[in-house]
Order: C-alpha cells, then structure tokens, then sequence
C-alpha cells in the first residue's frame, strides 16, 4: 500500500476503502461498499494521489511547502500570545500585510480543501509553462517559483486588500488565492473538468462564476449564517483573484512568447 501525506496525517487508499493514518494508527474512513460509496470514490479520486515527495516533482513540492505553511500558521497562532502572525488585510496601504494574510489560519482545516483540490493542477501548468519558457533547470526552477509566489501570495494579497477596502472588513486567508489559480487554468484550460460530483462536471469557470453568485446573493439577502466563512469582502477577494489569474495568464503567456498550453 502507498501512503498519501498531508503532513499531519496520510489517507491510505486499499480494496475495502479508504484509512486515515495519525500517530502510527490507521482508522478507516469509508468503504466502496458501504453506505456512501460515491463519497468513498469521490475521496479516493480526489485526495489519494500516492504521489512521493521528490524534488524532481516541483509542483507536489510547491504544494506540500504551501500546505506545511498554513498549518504552520495556525499551530504558531495557538500559541501566540500578541494577537496573529499573519496579519488580515486593511486595504492596500501595507503590502506586506495583505500578502501575508494569505497564510492566516483560523482552523486547522482552513482552505486546505481547495488548496488540495484546484492549487495542484495549476502548479502543474507553471512548471510546464517555466520549462518551457527557460533553457536550463536552474532558471526553470527560479521561473515556476516565481509564478507559484506571484499568482498564490501576491495576487491572492492584492485580492484581499481590495476586498478588505470595499467592504471595509477584515478579509484574509486563501479564498483570493484560490480563485487567482482558478482564473489563470480558466484562460488556459477553459474546459478543463476541474471537480466531479456524482453525475456533475464543473470547470474552473463553473466554479468561480457559482461561487461568487452564490456567496454574494447569500450575503445581500441576509442568508450570510449558511456560509459562515463567506462575508461580502470574501466574495469580492474571490471575484478580483480570479480577474487578476486570468490577467497573469495572459502576460506570462506574452513574456514567454507561447501560443497555447
């Protein structure tokens, strides 16, 4: 059997279902025959990768060290007597602070869900984009770390000051980001299925478009209480993320001077 690693725990994938293991214990999760076996599939196919973390694999390292960040954030925060570390954005006047409330980690659990699910096949698409672009590993290197910081830490900042300034909320955490990712596969792979659930099929596109749709009408209407994450600056962080990947794709594939990917 092969381990996929999230840091604190691993998800073991085996003929009966799905094992999560912590602290050299394994415990199951689902069963494929059990009473909710799409959901048992559904978290096989999306969270069993059973990759192994090597160097030569920049994209499942870039994801692994974003993934350690965040939940390092939140471990550090604990037990942070001065308030945060990671300071949530206040408009654009402290650039630093709006990047860094990328990282802000309220729960554990927080964003790891969409970190996993939509930052692995746009990571994909930079490392393929910086080999393509450079003439040696080493600046490849460089280039797709240069792509991943750009589009994850500081359009997803700049998408949380701008919400953080229109709403005049506290806006912070990876929504910005997300969408930033999304934005750049949606003007690159537009009909790319980014996420299946039962018989639905939804591409970057489907989701961003839904997504604010949902949240901001949620939020007009006073229905905020079902989404408890989602105020109206998350919404707008999620729309601007999204307008600024679709802008980064269109300039990298300029600088690059590449036609299509």
């Amino acid at each position: 059997r092969r381990y996929s690693d999230y840091v604190l725990f691993s998800l073991t994938k085996t003929s009966k279902g799905v094992g999560i293991g912590i602290a050299k214990n394994e415990y199951p999760i689902c069963e494929y025959y059990g009473r909710a076996p799409a959901v048992c599939e559904w978290v096989s196919d999306n969270f069993c990768h059973e990759m192994e973390l090597s160097a030569r694999n920049r994209p499942f390292v870039a994801l692994r060290l974003l993934q350690m960040l965040k939940i390092a954030s939140f471990l550090l925060d604990i037990n942070y007597k001065y308030g945060t570390l990671c300071p949530p954005a206040y408009g654009l006047k402290n650039p630093l602070n709006a990047m860094l409330s990328t990282l802000y980690q309220p729960q554990w659990y927080s964003d790891l869900l969409s970190v996993n699910l939509f930052m692995y096949p746009c990571f994909e698409l930079f490392d393929r984009i910086a080999t393509a672009g450079t003439s040696s590993k080493e600046r490849a290197v460089i280039h797709f770390s240069s792509l991943t910081f750009t589009t994850v830490i500081v359009a997803g900042g700049i998408a949380n000051a701008l919400g953080s300034t229109v709403t005049n909320e506290i806006v912070s955490g990876m929504k910005g980001s997300t969408a930033a990712v999304l934005g750049f596969l949606c003007a690159s792979q537009p009909h790319k299925i980014m996420l299946q659930w039962l018989d639905l099929e939804f591409t970057s596109g489907d989701i961003l478009f839904s997504t604010f749709v949902v949240t901001a009408i949620a939020n007009l209407f006073g229905f905020e209480h079902f989404f408890t994450s989602w105020r109206m600056g998350d919404s707008i962080s999620w729309m601007v993320g999204g307008l600024l990947g679709c802008g980064l794709f269109k300039l990298t594939m300029t600088h690059y001077n590449l036609w299509f990917f």
